[in-house]
């Protein structure tokens, strides 16, 4: 029984361990991907001005 709490416990930490590594790296692509877009975006504009 009480191997198998601490086996329990320990899956249970790897997960969220996982998740949070996981979920820094999606925020990361989110956040370059948005990036990506303002600069584009921004580029745009200022071609429509130049011209």
């Amino acid at each position: 029984m009480k191997g198998e709490l601490v086996c329990l416990a320990i899956t249970t930490v790897s997960i969220v361990k996982n998740i949070k590594r996981n979920s820094i790296t999606v925020v990361r692509t989110i956040v370059s991907v948005m990036t990506t877009r303002t600069v584009l975006l921004g580029h745009q504009h200022l071609e429509l001005e130049i011209r």
